[in-house]
Order: C-alpha cells, then sequence, then structure tokens
C-alpha cells in the first residue's frame, strides 16, 4: 500500500464517512501521494526565496514517470502546474487519485450521492487496526518511529485528526503533545504538505 492508502484507511469510518472534514482529507491524501513521490526520487523541494517563511515548493524532479499509475498522474500534474501551486493541485484531485484505486482493492466502498460525491466505507477494518497497533505506541508511549511511521503521524497531525485517525482518547491529549514533541518537527515532504494545509485554512478564514 502507499502512504495515501494507509492515511485513506486510517481516516474512512466503518460505518461511512470520513473522520475529519472532507478537505482535511484531500490535503492529507496529497501529502502522503507527494510524500510517496519524494521517498522514490521524483519531486524535489526548492526554497521559495520570495515567500516569507522560506517554505519549500515542491517540483517535478525526474524524466521518467513513476510506474504506480497514481504516482504517475500526481506527477503528471506536478508537471503541468507552476511550482507554487503544485500542493493546491495535487489536494484538489487527491481523493480522485486514491480512494478509487481502493474501491477497486475491496478496500473501501462508495456509495453514489448526487452533486457531493460518493460517500466511502471502510470494508476491511483490519488494516486500520493494524495501522493503529503500529502508530498509537509513538504517540502514546514515545516509541521510535522510521521515516514511513514519522510522515504518516505528521500529516495525521497537520490535518488535526491524528486522535481521532487512532481512537485516542482527548484525555490524553497531553501525552500526544509531548510525545509529538519528541518525535521532532516535520521536514521535508511533509512539512510541504502541512504548510498547504495551513495555508489553505488561513484563507478559508479571511
Amino acid at each position: 500500500m502507499l502512504i495515501a492508502d494507509e492515511l485513506a484507511v486510517l481516516l474512512t469510518r466503518e460505518r461511512g464517512g470520513f473522520r475529519c472534514s472532507s478537505y482535511d482529507v484531500a490535503d492529507t491524501l496529497a501529502g502522503g501521494l507527494l510524500v510517496e513521490l519524494a521517498l522514490e526520487e521524483q519531486v524535489s523541494g526548492e526554497v521559495d526565496s520570495a515567500d516569507f517563511w522560506k517554505r519549500r515548493r515542491v517540483q517535478q524532479e525526474s524524466g521518467e514517470p513513476p510506474s504506480d499509475p497514481r504516482l504517475a498522474r500526481t506527477w503528471e500534474l506536478i508537471t503541468t502546474t507552476a511550482v507554487g501551486a503544485v500542493q493546491r493541485a495535487v489536494a484538489k484531485q487527491a481523493k480522485d487519485i486514491v480512494l478509487p484505486a481502493l474501491v477497486q482493492q475491496e478496500i473501501l466502498s462508495a456509495t453514489p450521492r448526487p452533486l457531493i460525491g460518493p460517500r466511502y466505507t471502510l470494508l476491511d477494518e483490519s488494516l486500520r487496526v493494524n495501522l493503529t497497533e503500529e502508530l498509537v505506541p509513538i504517540v502514546m508511549t514515545g516509541a521510535p518511529a522510521d521515516e514511513r511511521q514519522r510522515n504518516l503521524v505528521w500529516l495525521l497531525n497537520g490535518a488535526y485528526s491524528l486522535r481521532p485517525a487512532l481512537g485516542i482518547e482527548l484525555r490524553h491529549s497531553v501525552t500526544v503533545h509531548q510525545n509529538l514533541r519528541a518525535l521532532g518537527k516535520p521536514t521535508w515532504p511533509a512539512k510541504a504538505a502541512i504548510d498547504a494545509m495551513v495555508g489553505r485554512r488561513a484563507a478559508a478564514a479571511s
């Protein structure tokens, strides 16, 4: 499974719908796709000298598209989008790139709804259980995390969906916060995706 697939499993409910807003799902899945491309050295992140915060902007790196059709579709989108708009462009299409493939694999189901799009339901709950058993110790006890696990945690936290995705009660918020600090600040490429989430929220609030 791709990192974006694992995020989709964690964010989709067994009774249908998502565990956070549809916008945050899109941002998180986009982050998963960008992380996957970066790990395969298909994209890079250059610091934008014109940006006050000196954020990294995603740009195409490799001359050949990746073999996975979903990553190839994302890679193609990046090659045809202005550098400063890549994260938003990927987020707009992320659900359409990731979720239908999981329906074909019978990991999710999709119930058509006029105008607002399909309602997705998690079919294979064991996948979510396995992922939560893997990630909960990292944020609850400070267990060691590899690069993939750190990216999953960072992206979920950036979407404000870490606790609902992992089934962690509100009373454990202080413990989670402490262990997230110990995990360290997000780095490229997860940081670029989280910056895009923050930017969208700021634009929506203005």
